[in-house]
């Protein structure tokens, strides 16, 4: 969804810029940190993920001048929670010509 490796997200997690979400255990040799175990990512957690991201100036290494770095290509919160709950985005064209996600009500 954010276009990011699995490694970065990890290296996120093990340097303390998100928080780890849920693991699993491995019940066959659970002495064995690690093998075997996955992330189970809930909602909140991923956006927790896209709030980091945000605060950080987007994905990527930060800008040596302090300043955000343009994140054109990270998801808006709203595509991020259509794509979970299998939603659809409604975009709108501005006058210069960009795609801007707009808010749509649900048909119920």
């Amino acid at each position: 969804m954010f276009g990011l490796t699995r490694q970065t997200i990890l290296s996120y997690i093990k340097n303390g810029l998100i928080p780890a979400p849920y693991r699993t255990q491995n019940i066959r040799n659970p002495e064995k940190k690690g093998s075997g175990s996955v992330y189970l990512w809930r909602e909140p957690d991923i956006l927790g993920l896209h709030d980091a991201l945000i605060a950080r100036g987007g994905p990527g290494r930060p800008r040596q001048d302090g300043t955000p770095s343009a994140h054109n290509n990270l998801p808006s919160k709203a595509e991020i929670l259509a794509m979970m709950r299998n939603e659809v985005v409604l975009y709108t064209q501005t006058k210069d010509g960009e795609f801007k996600p707009v808010w749509q009500a649900h048909d119920w």
